[in-house]
């Protein structure tokens, strides 16, 4: 598939926070009752300007859905209630099928008929892929089941639901929300302005422009060099270029989230933590509850707990797991690279089950388990990072080969990794103080103004003196 071209309403551009203080200033002059019809106006518009065509695509999965939760929850026949969610699945997965994985599909089988010796055309479909696709979808599919389930009363608005799915700061990249958890906050939107929805909100956003432009776009700098060239680099060189793509997608993803959080709490809006210090994870299964959280809780929910509870005993947990990991690299994009991504996870996930909580984290106590757990779980993340970074299996085979061979570290550009560190250091010192959920409300009602204006106007000296203004889109925008 092809990646959809950066648009004009990037979060780290001026556009979008033009955009974003006028309609904060609109939604508070307007009546509670017409809030909604701003907001999505405004995601439209937003969306729109990547490509004005995709909206047919996401009114297409908007209409499907609404439809499908509504039949469901009028009729009383189980056969015609599962009737109707599998329509609603078919239409949406079918949509998320062609856009994104029909082409990688076609080329799978192309390979496979290779190798048992039936020849296939070649042929490349080149559909771009809409920005955002796997984010909605998942949103949609989630409420649709949950309606399903009965978790959820169906939203009989149309213009309400669609901005459940299209509401701007999150539609592109996250946050996954949960119906029960946004719906509410939707349907109501008569809430007064509140300093401290501003002032966190407006740092949020600072920081989160601060770990994009001044952490992650700076460190793109090095690791693009190093994974566009890894013939030419050993060693040393290519851990250090892992190890730094690990803070360079923690960087670009969290910042996003941030920004994304911080727009949603000026109109004050709450959006579900994504991200929840996960390099400090001690296994597997504990970063997964840390890192994106919003998707691990999706696949948890419709993924894993149903495969679980259908297939008895051990068989039935260690198929869940594994097919949640599939499911999670494949999700991040169409390629057997983002599979085995994922099934490094899997596999890990099982063998801390079956072997390491059992010989060796239970032995350790709990501080020992933590001090031998991260730095594990740590590398056990790097090494995924490699297939999820790399596009090929000859690139990552080249890596790893390359890896092995030893050779001294190149700094490459003495300029650049000056700036890399310092944002390194900035980042953890501050990330070390920001576990809690609204930690950033917590820090303006007890500091009030001054910190928070204190720590964006940092924020933003440091963006303007070491940001990389030639820093382009969000990495996760390309799933």
């Amino acid at each position: 598939m092809v990646a959809e071209p950066a648009g004009p309403m990037l979060f780290n551009s001026i556009a979008y926070i033009l955009f974003l203080l006028l309609t904060v200033g609109l939604y508070y002059l307007l009546p509670a009752e017409k809030r909604w019809i701003l907001l999505l106006a405004g995601s439209l518009f937003c969306y729109g300007l990547f490509r004005v065509d995709y909206l047919l695509l996401l009114l297409f999965c908007v209409a499907v859905s609404y439809l499908g939760a509504l039949k469901m929850h009028q009729s009383s026949d189980e056969g015609v209630r599962k009737r109707w969610l599998r329509t609603v699945l078919l239409a949406d997965l079918g949509l998320l099928f062609v856009f994104k994985y029909l082409d990688f599909t076609y080329q799978s089988l192309v390979w496979v008929g290779g190798w048992v010796g039936l020849e296939m055309p070649a042929f490349v479909f080149n559909i771009v892929l809409p920005i955002g696709i796997s984010f909605y979808i998942f949103q949609t599919i989630g409420y649709v089941v949950d309606v399903y389930w009965g978790v959820v009363e169906p939203q009989t608005h149309f213009g309400k639901f669609f901005l459940f799915v299209s509401f701007f700061p999150q539609l592109i990249a996250g946050p996954i929300e949960k119906a029960e958890d946004l719906m509410p906050q939707l349907e109501r939107l008569d809430n007064r302005f509140r300093e401290s929805d501003f002032w966190a909100g407006a740092t949020r956003i600072s920081w989160g422009l601060f770990k994009k432009a001044v952490v992650a776009d700076n460190i793109a700098l090095y690791t693009d060099v190093v994974f566009g060239n890894i013939s030419f680099h050993q060693g040393a060189t290519l851990y250090v270029a892992l190890l730094l793509f690990a803070f360079q997608i923690y960087c670009d993803f969290s910042g996003y989230t941030d920004i994304a959080i911080g727009s949603a709490r000026l109109l004050g809006i709450n959006l579900s933590e994504n991200f929840l210090l996960p390099y400090g994870s001690s296994t597997v299964r504990e970063f997964w509850t840390r890192w994106h959280k919003t998707l691990y809780t999706w696949l948890y929910t419709y993924i894993y707990m149903p495969i679980a509870f259908g297939i008895p005993g051990p068989r039935g947990v260690a198929s869940a797991v594994l097919a949640t990991f599939f499911l999670s690299g494949l999700w991040h994009g169409a390629s057997w690279n983002f599979i085995i991504f994922g099934l490094v996870h899997g596999f890990w996930v099982l063998l801390e089950a079956v072997l390491l909580d059992r010989m060796l984290y239970a032995r350790l106590g709990s501080i020992w388990s933590r001090v031998v757990g991260v730095p594990v779980t740590f590398h056990v993340w790097l090494f995924s990072m490699i297939w999820f970074r790399t596009r090929t299996f000859e690139e990552a085979g080249l890596f790893l080969q390359n890896l092995v061979q030893g050779g001294s570290f190149e700094v490459l550009d003495t300029g650049v990794f000056a700036r890399i560190l310092l944002g390194l250091g900035i980042l953890l010192v501050v990330e070390a103080g920001l576990v809690k959920a609204h930690t950033f409300q917590a820090l303006y009602l007890k500091y009030g103004v001054r910190f928070c204006l204190g720590m964006m106007i940092c924020s933003l000296f440091l963006l303007l003196l070491f940001g990389n203004s030639g820093g382009g889109q969000f990495i996760y925008f390309q799933f």
